[in-house]
């Protein structure tokens, strides 16, 4: 399991799996639904901002964008070349950026699946994404190192950061100026303690046998959670250390 993600109003969480599968969670039963349809590895998921559909993209080089009522698949995007590593939502729910093995971003129009921007530049597999907050600039994370910023209007280069020695897997945004308490509730899950192997760029957060994806914090609420490379999920208190719930459907990590 490499991505989970909550719906805008934390009620529900999408995962991924190298099973293939995604599977839906209602936080209040924990009960998943196994949405079918990709038939490679997946590698991460994103919600829309109005929770009606979220996406998931892996190894068989394809996006799918989901019914979150029905878990219907209501499009399949097509066009990298290699796995793709990163999905992410413009924060108007219009425009979707996708990053992948094959060195290359590509911004999507969701209303149409249709590719409006190839933006090569990468030196190796683009591993993370993540939009300003007003959309417009997107931040890329690489396994060559290094993260790029870039105009989301006209697909523009606009900066190199440089200074990272591993691959990056993971870039955070900032939260919205005009949410405060979110602020503050993300600074707390931000300061679990954090293990980084000497012989891999993933981290892993204490308490875990295997390496984990990246910690997602539950809107507004006070539970992190955190997939393990391994069987499952885990809910952590923001508060606390010791596992407050684990769920464990998926066949492999």
């Amino acid at each position: 399991m490499w991505s989970i993600c909550w719906n805008p109003d934390g009620t529900q969480l999408a995962s991924d799996s190298v099973d293939q599968s995604v599977r839906l969670w209602s936080l209040a039963t924990g009960q998943s639904r196994v949405l079918a349809g990709h038939s490679d590895s997946i590698w991460a998921v994103d919600w829309t901002p109005d929770g009606q559909q979220f996406v998931s993209a892996g190894e068989d080089q394809t996006i799918r964008l989901w019914n979150a009522a029905t878990g219907d698949t209501e499009r399949v995007l097509t066009g990298h070349q290699s796995w793709i590593w990163a999905v992410k939502v413009s924060p108007d729910g219009q425009r979707l950026a996708s990053g992948s093995r094959d060195r290359t971003l590509r911004l999507w129009n969701l209303s149409t699946g249709q590719t409006e921007r190839l933006l090569p530049g990468h030196k190796d597999g683009v591993s993370t994404l993540a939009w300003h907050p007003n959309g417009p600039v997107i931040a890329s994370g690489s396994t060559d190192n290094s993260v790029r910023l870039w105009s989301s209007q006209s697909g523009h280069a606009l900066k190199s950061l440089q200074g990272q020695t591993h691959s990056i897997w993971s870039l955070a945004r900032p939260p919205p100026s005009q949410a405060p308490n979110r602020q503050r509730s993300r600074r707390r899950y931000l300061s679990m303690d954090i293990v980084r192997p000497a012989t891999s760029g993933r981290a892993t957060i204490c308490g875990f046998g295997k390496w984990t994806g990246t910690p997602m914090a539950r809107p507004s609420h006070p539970v992190v959670m955190t997939a393990p490379c391994g069987l499952g999920c885990n809910l952590w208190p923001s508060n606390a250390d010791p596992t407050w719930s684990s769920r464990s459907p998926h066949l492999d990590g």
